[in-house]
């Protein structure tokens, strides 16, 4: 999975927090933390190469939480 950062790069506070997610990344090292592969930068954008994760996203996954508990649903707190 290719995640693509456009940056301004005259704003100092946006190249920290691009820098720390990729270090971030790369020092994560566990089997429910999705793979860093590498990152690069080219035409103004970080583009940061993931491990693909069929199942969706984090977001995907939370939307599908919230409706389980609108309709009544239960989840354990393992789960959360």
């Amino acid at each position: 999975m290719l995640k693509v950062i456009n940056l301004d790069m005259g704003n100092q506070q946006v190249r920290r927090q691009v820098t720390r997610e990729v270090r971030a990344l790369d020092g994560a090292r566990h089997p429910h933390v999705v793979s860093y592969h590498q990152s690069f930068f080219a035409e103004g954008a970080v583009t940061i190469l993931m491990e693909f994760m069929d199942g969706g996203t984090l977001w995907d996954l939370l939307q599908k939480v919230r409706s389980l508990l609108a309709a009544g649903g239960r989840i354990g707190k393992q789960f959360l």
